[in-house]
C-alpha cells in the first residue's frame, strides 16, 4: 500500500515541529490537522497560525520505496482553522 508522508512545520521557529507521519489519504491528514488546530488543549490549538502542513512524498510499504515530491507541497495552514 502506498502511504503519504506528511509533516508539520512551525513557521515562527522555522523548524519541522514533529516527526514525519504517514497517512493513507491526504484528506485524512488535513482533517486531523484542522481538528488539532481547533483544540486549545493541544500544542497546535494554542497557536494555530504558527503551523502549516506539508506533503513530502509517498512510501510504498510493499517495496519499501520512497518517492519524494519534487518539492514539498503545503496542503494546509493552521490559521485557516482558528476557532
Amino acid at each position: 500500500m502506498k502511504l503519504q508522508m506528511i509533516y508539520i512545520r512551525n513557521i515562527v521557529a522555522d523548524v519541522v515541529e514533529f516527526s514525519p507521519m504517514y497517512v493513507h489519504h491526504l484528506g485524512m491528514a488535513i482533517r486531523d490537522f484542522g481538528d488539532q488546530c481547533k483544540n486549545k488543549e493541544l500544542p497546535l490549538g494554542r497557536h494555530p497560525e504558527d503551523y502549516e502542513l506539508f506533503h513530502h512524498g509517498e512510501w510504498d510499504d510493499i517495496t519499501a520505496e520512497y518517492t519524494p515530491l519534487e518539492r514539498p507541497k503545503q496542503i494546509a495552514v493552521g490559521s485557516n482553522y482558528k476557532a
